[in-house]
């Protein structure tokens, strides 16, 4: 199993060893760069045997280990510690002590090596998309406790400093060697510095991170005990729950700068997830923020001003920016002509569904604080992601939006399942751009629905007539021009010549979520949703088991994605759907009990929980990943039913009852400027809820179903 440590836009990914393998996906990476793509301890030759690999906290770890039989020291008789603290730059502390009788004697190497490879470009390899990265990296030797690994390519300097506290017995290119001669209960300790160099930017290992390591817990800590806590008998969500409020706080990045949490003030954002995507992104950032902002709303504050000011002023054709666009993603380290051929430039705008999602996140802050001078300060985004859709999203004048790669290089499909496979025709034919995905649409509706609810609010009732007549309009030719009659459900999506994408996908799933189809229409997304070629038992795969297209341990065609189950289980309970939601959210939550520590991956294969009893794990995935954590915040909402609006001094509880669930305790709810506390029980299959705390001149009222 990967071992992954992280701090900012630092990460180490190793096995449970301590190993990184040349032929892996893992390493040291820093601003997306691998500094460090080999780390192999060995005993006379050999590898340790493995005791324990424990992380202590997100970016501090620790291995345990032990020797095999050796010439100079009988097997089990060394105590070997690794201890790792990821900052800028990594500081590793190896410990080795004899517990056997007489000297051992043994040579203590460590293979190091860099490749500095671009984070995409690993990604790709590992998933066997084939690597043209080979790299001439030279080697020098300053003094004679320090290694220099340097690539030299575009005019930029990529350097690997490795510093070492004992002078190696013998360094020869890659290999460090240390002859050790130990008496009983005699200690012997190492410290590799690992220190990344871009351009003439140097980030040392911090002599004090085991400190900083410290300080970083006690301030996670506090958050965590600033925000919502869940108690429940059910063991897997209350520990689930517990995880992804750490996960997400490990994943919060300065908004400001897009650097990591280095305890400073300032507004937070959110990353997308580890090893791939430590950074801000567009679509993932943004549903993460929606989901937990009931648990932490600061977190889409920062999303949505990060967001803000990275939005696009011009057209352009290499970028995909277009003025009012929300960009894809967002990365600070220097392009290898290897990384240009996976994106051309950063900030990246080719997506789809960003700008949707950026006002329908900020309409869900806005709902939950009754921050309106948030929306009042950044009017002007609004107004420009308004117009984008009208103009630059919409590429015929049809009213739907629509994506097609401009350039040579990037992304190919623009909808959150991006992979160049994932829109297909039932028959297996992949649909030709531009494409006008299904759940984008509804995304598009509920935009102009909720910017119309912030127009009002703030005096601009015109632009809020006409955004509501949009969305009445584009209601209808969702349902005209998307619905499948023989299939009882809605197409994919509209491929280049209007023609519907007929597989059966989770992406209708979306259109619940987004309020976006009546209740007769609602009842059959439930019924298709749940039935046995969707339903895995664990969660709503992504593809149908009868298309011609279906994978089980494909990306986007037939895996299970959590955030993508949680974003249907929520549109299901908001059409009154409880028995069909509740059964996604036990199947997920059957699935995260089988995951270490009960962290969701970011998707796992989509095998049937009848014929598999346990989830299969996807080799790639992101674990944590911010959407799939978040998922299960939104899962927990979900179950509590709770809605707010503060723009009306309103909540609405509607509670799910779930196997295994007697009661629930979500405490500490931020609810406009207070915190309240929701109660459910569950008698007699039927769950019940109680709001304590409710600010003075609020209420609660039970909501309606869209189209009901």
């Amino acid at each position: 199993m990967p071992f992954t440590l992280h701090h900012g836009t630092s990460f180490l990914v190793s096995d449970e060893s301590s190993d990184v393998r040349p032929d892996s996906d893992g390493g040291f990476f820093h601003l997306d760069t691998r500094f460090l793509s080999c780390h192999q301890l060995r005993l006379d030759g050999k590898r340790p045997i493995v005791l324990q690999a424990s992380a202590i906290e997100d970016d501090d770890g620790w291995h345990f280990l032990t020797n095999p039989a050796l010439d100079g020291a009988a097997r089990a008789t060394l105590g070997i510690s690794v201890h790792r603290v990821v900052g800028g730059g990594l500081r590793e502390e190896i410990a080795v002590e004899s517990y056997g009788e007489g000297e051992a004697r043994l040579v203590l190497s460590i293979a190091l090596d860099s490749d500095f490879a671009y984070v995409l470009t690993v990604k790709k390899e590992a998933a066997g998309g084939g690597g043209d990265w080979h790299p001439h990296v030279s080697r020098s030797t300053p003094s004679s406790r320090e290694l220099v690994l340097e690539l030299r390519e575009a005019g930029t300097a990529h350097r690997t400093v490795l510093g070492f506290s004992v002078a190696p017995d013998e360094l020869h290119g890659d290999e460090a060697r240390f002859r050790l001669h130990l008496r009983r209960r005699e200690p012997w300790k190492l410290t590799l510095d690992v220190a990344p160099i871009l351009g003439d930017r140097r980030v040392d290992a911090d002599p004090g991170a085991p400190r900083r390591a410290a300080a970083g817990r006690r301030r996670r800590g506090q958050l965590q005990a600033e925000q919502p806590h869940l108690d429940t008998d059910h063991a897997v969500l209350r520990a689930a729950f517990a995880q992804a409020s750490r996960d997400v706080a490990a994943l919060r990045l300065k908004a400001n700068r897009g650097e990591g949490d280095d305890g400073g003030g300032g507004d937070y954002a959110i990353a997308a997830g580890i090893p791939w995507y430590m950074d801000l992104f567009g679509r993932d950032s943004l549903i993460a923020s929606f989901a937990t902002v009931l648990h932490d709303p600061a977190l889409a504050r920062g999303t949505i001003e990060g967001l803000a000011r990275l939005q696009g002023k011009k057209v352009d054709r290499l970028s995909e920016e277009a003025p009012g666009k929300i960009l894809h993603e967002y990365r600070r380290g220097p392009l290898t002509p290897a990384a240009r051929k996976l994106i051309p430039t950063y900030p990246y705008y080719g997506t789809i569904d960003a700008t949707p999602l950026f006002l329908v996140t900020l309409s869900e802050y806005v709902r939950a604080t009754g921050d309106l001078e948030l929306a009042r300060a950044h009017w002007t985004s609004v107004e420009a992601a308004v117009e984008w859709m009208r103009r630059y999203g919409d590429r015929d004048g049809d009213g739907f939006l629509e994506y097609q790669l401009d350039a040579d290089v990037g992304l190919a499909n623009q909808g959150w399942k991006d992979s160049s496979d994932s829109i297909q025709f039932r028959d297996g034919r992949i649909a030709r751009p531009p494409i006008a995905l299904v759940e984008v649409q509804g995304y598009a509706l509920d935009a102009r629905r909720r910017t119309a609810e912030l127009a009002r609010h703030l005096g601009h009732a015109d632009q809020a007539e006409r955004l509501e007549a949009e969305a009445d309009a584009l209601r209808h030719r969702i349902r005209e021009r998307y619905w499948l009659e023989d299939r009882g459900f809605f197409a994919e999506a509209l491929d280049g010549e209007k023609h519907r994408v007929d597989a059966l996908t989770s992406n209708p799933g979306h259109l619940l979520w987004a309020g976006a189809v009546d209740a007769r229409d609602a009842a059959a997304l439930a019924k298709v949703l749940l039935g046995p070629e969707l339903f895995s038992g664990f969660g709503v795969r992504t593809m149908g088991t009868r298309e011609a297209g279906f994978n089980p341990i494909s990306y986007h065609d037939g895996s299970v994605w959590p955030h993508d189950n949680a974003l249907i289980a929520a549109g299901l309970a908001r059409y009154g759907h409880a028995a069909e939601a509740a059964r996604i959210v036990e199947g997920l939550l059957a699935a995260i009990a089988r995951f270490p520590l009960r962290r969701p991956p970011e998707l796992f294969c989509g095998y049937a929980a009848d014929e598999y009893p346990t989830p299969v794990r996807y080799p790639t995935a992101c674990s944590p990943q911010a959407w799939a954590s978040a998922a299960v915040i939104l899962l927990a909402r979900t179950i509590a039913g709770l809605e707010v609006n503060a723009l009306d001094r309103c909540v609405s509880v509607a509670p799910l009852a779930i196997g295994g669930m007697r009661w629930l305790e979500l405490s500490r709810v931020p609810v406009g400027d207070a915190l309240v506390d929701v109660s459910v029980h569950v008698e007699d299959g039927r769950a019940h809820a109680e709001v304590r705390g409710l600010p003075d001149g609020w209420e609660r009222a039970d909501a309606a179903a869209p189209g009901a």
